[in-house]
């Protein structure tokens, strides 16, 4: 795995949480994903049309998902080439997503756009946007921008 992000900065730590994020969803692990989510984060998901408003909206739109079988399982989702600015205690992580659905069907792009808070001691996701592009494309592994800091 790349470290894209120096360990001990906030790019990494923002970086680690969406991954978390990720890893928490593929392992059917809500708690997981939710300990990166503000309880009052909206997003725009790429499976459902309206703008999800907080953590009961979410979990509505999770639990009218069918459930994932052994025969329809998504194998795999790959985070790469972040981006990340960061405005003093709100920051914005920029990436692709490389999704295996493992049905067979073709792999999917995802751009997704985040916006994050340090809440305390730590980042959490206020808001996302995932958008599913028309065409599998995605930027080379290692076309990665130097971070940005404002």
């Amino acid at each position: 795995m790349t470290e894209h992000f120096a360990p001990g900065t906030d790019e990494h730590s923002i970086w680690q949480a969406m991954r978390a994020i990720y890893s928490g969803y593929i392992d059917d692990d809500r708690a997981a994903s939710d300990a990166n989510i503000s309880p009052d984060a909206t997003m725009w998901d790429s499976d459902a049309l309206p703008l999800i408003h907080g953590r009961a909206e979410l979990d509505a739109i999770r639990d009218a998902r069918p459930p994932r079988t052994p025969a329809d399982p998504v194998v795999s989702i790959e985070a790469i080439a972040p981006e990340v600015r960061i405005f003093g205690d709100t920051a914005v992580l920029l990436h692709h997503l490389d999704v295996d659905p493992g049905t067979g069907s073709p792999a999917q792009s995802v751009r997704n756009t985040s916006v994050w808070r340090r809440d305390a001691d730590r980042w959490r996701l206020v808001h996302n946007h995932e958008d599913v592009t028309a065409e599998h494309w995605l930027p080379e592994q290692g076309a990665v921008p130097a971070p940005a800091t404002v």
